[in-house]
């Protein structure tokens, strides 16, 4: 036997052996997402003003006597919903059930509901942020009111699939984009 041989008799199974592939699934990605600077606009309608990332793009429309405001936050591919109501001293309870009936309607796939009153008392105005946990379409919605004649509701959608662990920094992001938001909104008439 040459010593060609020999060597490539010894060799052999390490490289069968080195070549394997690895066939074990694996687990799908997220984009990073950095939370960015951003500079906030005063966003104003017949009713309210408020403050919002100057990256963001607002629609308004007036249905009857609501106001629908749909701002987009297209870097987090997130959406909040919001809805102005003029109220009476009758239609106030049926905002804040309606408020509340609807955060809780994700009990079903929620690991927890959280609530977390808003004061805004420069503004006589308070109201409640729902902080919802798991894998849901809307991880928050909040309400405000004046109790007397404004009441202001808005829930968080993203695009795409509820992943509550891949959404977390987004959610982060835009909590402070809803505490800015409530904090400074101001009601006219």
């Amino acid at each position: 036997m040459t010593t060609k041989n020999l060597l490539t008799i010894l060799f052999l199974p390490f490289t069968c052996l080195s070549c394997k592939k690895d066939c074990s699934p694996k687990p799908s990605a997220y984009y990073r997402i950095d939370e960015q600077k951003e500079e906030f606009v005063v966003y104003e309608t017949r009713d309210i003003s408020f403050e919002v990332s100057s990256k963001a793009i607002i629609h308004s429309e007036k249905k009857g006597t609501e106001t629908w405001i749909t701002i987009r936050y297209p870097q987090y591919r997130a959406y909040l919903y919001c809805t102005y109501l003029p109220i009476t001293k009758g239609s106030l309870r049926p905002a804040i059930d309606d408020s509340y009936r609807m955060a809780f309607s994700h009990t079903v796939k929620a690991n927890g509901i959280s609530q977390e009153v808003l004061q805004i008392p420069a503004q006589k105005t308070g109201g409640v942020l729902y902080k919802i946990g798991g894998n849901v379409a809307t991880p928050r919605q909040f309400f405000v009111t004046d109790s007397v004649s404004h009441f202001f509701r808005a829930s968080l959608y993203f695009d795409g699939r509820a992943n509550a662990d891949s959404l977390m920094p987004v959610v982060k992001c835009m909590d402070k984009n809803i505490h800015r938001l409530t904090s400074l909104l101001k009601w006219k008439n």
